[in-house]
C-alpha cells in the first residue's frame, strides 16, 4: 500500500477514533444523569453497558490500528510520522486513563473519554494545520490543550451532578478554543522557521535598501551573487539574441488566437547554439507591467545570470533592459522562461527554447523542438494547436526534442516507428526501443526520441489535445492513426540502460559518498499542503518543512560539498522538484535505486514518494530549489541553495516588486 494512501486510511481512523470517543463520553454523561442517587453518590459513577464497553473496545482496536499505520509510514520516512507520532502518544494515554476511568466506575470517566475524543482531533489538527517537523512550542500547547479541556470537563462534571451537558458545552468551548489558538500561532506566524535565504550571512550589503529591508548584513563581508558572471571566452562564437517582452495576440492554429505575454512570439526566439559559443542575451521589457527576467531552466549558468527577481537580480521593468553573457559547456535541450511571477508570466507565454548542439555540430539529419504549452483550454505544440508537417526521407535519423512548459506532466504519443529516449534533461541515456508507446515528462522536464524514419510517416502527439501534432513525412502521406495516449509510459527509473553525467569527477564523488554515506551536506524537504500566510494573506499554502517562502531556511553548502536531498511528498499533489544551477543524480526512489545512474534537474516526486538525490557543490552562488509548478511556486513551495561566504544585493519585493516565483 503506498504512503498516499496511508496517509488517507489514517485519516479516516482519526476521524473513527474521535466520533467513537466522543460518543462514548455522551453515552456515559447520559446514564449518570439517568441513574439513582444511591448509584451515582461520590465518586462512583453509573455501572458501564455492554454499548459503553463495545466503544470501549472500538476506540482501543482504532488506537491500535493508527499505531500500525504510523510504524508502515515510518517505515517509508520518518517525515511521514513527526507529527503523527506527538498526537498518536497523546491519544494513547488519554485512551488509557478514559479505560482506567471506566472500569473503575469513576465519576471523571465521561470526562477521560471526551479527552480521548479531543485528544483525537488534536492528532488531525497537528498533522493538517501544524505539519512536520512540529516545533516544540506547538506540541506543548497542542498537549496543553487537551489536558485543559479534560480538566475543565472533569471538573464541571463533578460540580454539576446529573448535568452532564454542561460539562460537555465547557470541555468543548475550552478545547475548541485552546486548538484555535495554536492553529492561529502557527498560522498566522506564516512560517514555522522565521529565517530565510536572505539570513544565514546571505542578505544584502550594509547600508543598501535591501539590507535594511531584509536582513543584517554578513559577517564577514561576502561576495555578491551579481558578481559571479563567470568570464566568456573573448574569442569564442558569439550568439547574440534580444528577447522582447511585450503583450500581444497571437495565433494559436487551429483557429485559435490569444492574448499574451511573449518574447517576440509564440515560443519566443528558438536559440540554437553550438557548445564552446558564448550566448549573448538583451533582455528588453517593451510594455509588460508585472516585470520580466530570463532564467535559462536546466543549464549550468554562473549565478549572475540564473534571472530570478529578489535573488540574483531585479526584476526587468517596462522600457528598462538587462544583459548577460556567458559560455555554453553542455550540449542538449533546454529552455527559458521569466522567473518574476512566474505562474502568471510563463502561463501567459514569456518561454522559449535553448538547444544547444555538441562541438561536432547536429547528429540528426532531421532536429525538431517540440515545446508543449497550454494557453487556457487550447494545447500548443511547438508554435500550433493543429497538425504541423516536418520533411523527412525514408531511412533518415530523426531527433525530437521535447519540452514541457507546462504546470502539469504532459504525456507524448508516438506512432508509425519504433523509438529510443536519446536524452533526459539535456543528459544522454541510453534506452531500449520501444514502439506505440507513450513518453511522459515532468513540467520544466525535456527528454529527446530519436528513431530512424521509415517509408510511411511518423506521428508525434501531445496526449492532452485532439488535434496537436507533428507529422514526419515525405510529401503527403497520411499521418499514422495515434498510439493509445494511456498506455505503458517510458520510466527512467527503470528503462534507463546508461546515462551521462555532467563530468566524470563530479559522478566519481556522488559514488563515493553514496557508498559511504559520507556526505557533506544531508538535508530533508517535507512538502506539504498546509494553512499559511503568504504575502500577508492567509492561504492554504504549499509549505517545506511546514514553512513557506521566504521563511524556507537554506541549505547552505560550501564549494566542492557533495550533498544529499531527501525530498518527501507528504501531499497529494505531484510536485516537479528543480534545483537551480545544479544536476542532480537520482539515488533511491521509494527506497529502490534506479536501474542506471539517471541524471535529472526537474524531478516529479508523486504523492507519497520519497525521493533521495545528490549533487556537487560546484557553482557557486544563491540557488533556488523549487516546485516548478509555478502555482505551488507562488503559494510559498521555495527554497534555496545557498553557498557560504555569498549573499544577494537584492530583496524579495521592494521597489521593483520582485516576486520570483
Amino acid at each position: 500500500m503506498s504512503s498516499a494512501v496511508l496517509q488517507l486510511l489514517w485519516g479516516a481512523v482519526v476521524l473513527a477514533a474521535a466520533a467513537t470517543w466522543a460518543l462514548l463520553a455522551v453515552r456515559l454523561g447520559r446514564t449518570d444523569g439517568r441513574g439513582s442517587a444511591s448509584r451515582t453518590r461520590g465518586a462512583r459513577s453509573a455501572r458501564p453497558g455492554p454499548g459503553d464497553w463495545g466503544l470501549v473496545a472500538a476506540g482501543a482496536a482504532l488506537l491500535a490500528a493508527r499505531g500500525g499505520i504510523v510504524a508502515a509510514l515510518a517505515a517509508a520516512s520518518v517525515v511521514f510520522v513527526q507529527d503523527r507520532a506527538w498526537g498518536l502518544a497523546l491519544s494513547a494515554v488519554t485512551a488509557v486513563a478514559a479505560v482506567a476511568a471506566i472500569a473503575l466506575r469513576l465519576r471523571v470517566g465521561p470526562a477521560f473519554a471526551g479527552g480521548a475524543a479531543v485528544a483525537a482531533g488534536a492528532e488531525l489538527m497537528l498533522v493538517v494545520v501544524v505539519g512536520a517537523p512540529v516545533p516544540l512550542w506547538a506540541g506543548l500547547a497542542v498537549t496543553a490543550a487537551v489536558v485543559a479541556a479534560t480538566v475543565v470537563w472533569a471538573f464541571v462534571r463533578l460540580g454539576t451532578g446529573r448535568r452532564p451537558l454542561a460539562a460537555t458545552i465547557a470541555a468543548a468551548t475550552v478545547a475548541v478554543a485552546a486548538l484555535a489558538a495554536v492553529g492561529v500561532g502557527v498560522v498566522g506566524r506564516g512560517a514555522l522557521a522565521q529565517e530565510g535565504f536572505q539570513t544565514h550571512g546571505h542578505g544584502a550589503a550594509p547600508g543598501t535598501a535591501a539590507a535594511d529591508a531584509v536582513a543584517p548584513p554578513a559577517t564577514p563581508p561576502s561576495i555578491p551573487v551579481s558578481q559571479l558572471a563567470g568570464e566568456p571566452d573573448a574569442g569564442a562564437p558569439r550568439v547574440s539574441v534580444v528577447l522582447r517582452a511585450q503583450r500581444q495576440t497571437i495565433d494559436l492554429g487551429a483557429g485559435a488566437a490569444v492574448e499574451a505575454w511573449t518574447f517576440g512570439g509564440l515560443a519566443g526566439p528558438a536559440i540554437v547554439a553550438t557548445e564552446g559559443d558564448v550566448l549573448d542575451v538583451t533582455l528588453e521589457n517593451v510594455d509588460v507591467e508585472a516585470g520580466v527576467t530570463a532564467h535559462w531552466h536546466g543549464y549550468p549558468v554562473p549565478a549572475a545570470a540564473d534571472g530570478v527577481a529578489g535573488v540574483t537580480q531585479d526584476a526587468v521593468r517596462p522600457g528598462e533592459s538587462f544583459r548577460t553573457a556567458f559560455t555554453l559547456t553542455r550540449p542538449g535541450t533546454y529552455w527559458y522562461h521569466t522567473h518574476q511571477r512566474g505562474s502568471e508570466g510563463v502561463v501567459r507565454g514569456l518561454y522559449g527554447t535553448l538547444v544547444v548542439q555538441p562541438a561536432g555540430g547536429q547528429a540528426e539529419d532531421v532536429d525538431v523542438v517540440l515545446p508543449v504549452h497550454t494557453f487556457g483550454r487550447t494545447v500548443v505544440l511547438g508554435d500550433s494547436a493543429g497538425e504541423q508537417r516536418t520533411t523527412a526521407r525514408e531511412g533518415q535519423s530523426v531527433r525530437v526534442r521535447l519540452i514541457n512548459t507546462d504546470q502539469q506532466p504532459q504525456r507524448f504519443t508516438v506512432a508509425g516507428a519504433p523509438f529510443r529516449v536519446l536524452a533526459l534533461d539535456g543528459a544522454d541515456v541510453e534506452t531500449h526501443e520501444a514502439r506505440d508507446a507513450a513518453v511522459e515528462v515532468p513540467a520544466g522536464g525535456r527528454v529527446d526520441i530519436g528513431f530512424r524514419m521509415p517509408q510511411a510517416a511518423v506521428a508525434v502527439r501531445a496526449a492532452a489535445s485532439g488535434t496537436a501534432a507533428m507529422v514526419f513525412a515525405t510529401g503527403d502521406s497520411p499521418a499514422p492513426a495515434a498510439a493509445a495516449k494511456d498506455g505503458r509510459a517510458f520510466d527512467p527509473l527503470t528503462d534507463v540502460t546508461a546515462s551521462a553525467p555532467p563530468d566524470a569527477a563530479t559522478a566519481a564523488a556522488i559514488a563515493r559518498a553514496a557508498a559511504s554515506g559520507g556526505f557533506d551536506v544531508d538535508e530533508t524537504y517535507a512538502l506539504d499542503r498546509l494553512p499559511r500566510v503568504v504575502g500577508g494573506v492567509p492561504q492554504y499554502a504549499y509549505t517545506v518543512n511546514g514553512a513557506v517562502y521566504p521563511f524556507v531556511p537554506s541549505t547552505v553548502v560550501g564549494e566542492g560539498d557533495v550533498v544529499r536531498l531527501t525530498v518527501v511528498n507528504r501531499g497529494f499533489e505531484t510536485h516537479p522538484m528543480h534545483p537551480h544551477g545544479h544536476t542532480v543524480r537520482v539515488l533511491a526512489v521509494d527506497g529502490a535505486a534506479p536501474a542506471s545512474p539517471l541524471w535529472l534537474d526537474t524531478f516529479d516526486v508523486g504523492p507519497g514518494e520519497v525521493w533521495e538525490v545528490a549533487f556537487v557543490a560546484d557553482n557557486p552562488g544563491i540557488w533556488m530549489d523549487h516546485c516548478h509548478n509555478l502555482e505551488h511556486a507562488a503559494l510559498g513551495m521555495v527554497m534555496h541553495i545557498a553557498y557560504r561566504g555569498v549573499s544577494t544585493p537584492f530583496a524579495h519585493g521592494g521597489p521593483a516588486g520582485n516576486a520570483p516565483e
